[in-house]
């Protein structure tokens, strides 16, 4: 499978990457110091575990070098997506575009350049981090979504899904994309707001008691903006919170401190 990521900043490095790990061809569009890095020495991913793994991936600076593709993902910052209008020679029959964006109409601007029979819906929860130009660490091993946009499944989705599978980036197929990215919004938007604010990162985002409290507030203002909008909330694996919505504030602060 023919694979380029748009963006090899930490989880543009670690898809692309694990991918070239198992047999797929993988360019890494990149710039700057991590481009040369990726030229000169490949790529190096750091697990939980302190174990290094050496990939060689190609790497380029623009989407212009690269021909054709299988697979593109998009993994810049939202306010990079001006790259897009250099991939659209990508775009054709049976080829497939995901976002790994955080923001809710990456798949309507991926249609805008390569036509929604082209484009799937995902949603990631991996962490990594960029440690050095070429070095990143691997640090959440966490679940990552597939499914047609805005909702549904296919035989597609199922064959993508095993592929990330097989390269060790654990995957599932939704049948209501459009709902799993609800559910991240208003995880992000409660606990990376307050996170902002106090300057507090998990775990210790929930030693306290008044910002539990914001976070499971603002959580349930969210979903129900997300049931205005006809959408039930539902637990997925890795961000669930349902439970916290049908509980009373002080069982819900309780569940988000087990959560964090």
């Amino acid at each position: 499978m023919k694979t380029v990521v748009l963006g090899a900043g930490a989880v543009g490095c670690l898809f692309g990457g694990l991918l070239s790990k198992v047999g797929h061809d993988v360019t890494l569009v990149a710039r700057g110091d991590n481009l040369k890095a990726l030229k000169q020495r490949g790529l190096k991913i750091r697990n939980s575990d302190g174990i290094i793994t050496s990939v060689r991936v190609h790497a380029v600076g623009h989407p212009e070098e690269v021909k054709e593709c299988d697979l593109c993902i998009l993994s810049v910052k939202a306010r990079d997506n001006g790259i897009l209008k250099n991939a659209a020679h990508l775009k054709r029959k049976g080829a497939i575009f995901i976002s790994l964006q955080n923001i809710m109409q990456k798949e309507e601007i991926l249609s805008n350049y390569f036509g929604s029979r082209n484009v799937l819906g995902a949603v990631t929860n991996v962490g990594a981090t960029v440690i050095k130009p070429g070095v990143i660490d691997f640090t959440e091993k966490d679940h990552t979504f597939l499914g047609e946009s805005p909702i549904g499944s296919s035989r597609r989705v199922e064959d993508l899904v095993n592929e990330l599978n097989r390269a060790g980036l654990p995957t599932y197929v939704s049948e209501n994309i459009t709902q799993v990215k609800w559910v991240k919004l208003i995880w992000i938007a409660a606990t990376g707001a307050v996170a902002a604010i106090t300057k507090c990162s998990a775990p210790r985002l929930y030693e306290d008691e008044n910002r539990t409290r914001i976070i499971a507030e603002m959580m349930r203002e969210g979903a129900e903006v997300m049931l205005a909008t006809g959408i039930q909330p539902r637990d997925y694996p890795g961000i669930g919170f349902t439970s916290i919505l049908e509980s009373d504030l002080s069982t819900a602060m309780k569940k988000l401190r087990e959560k964090g």
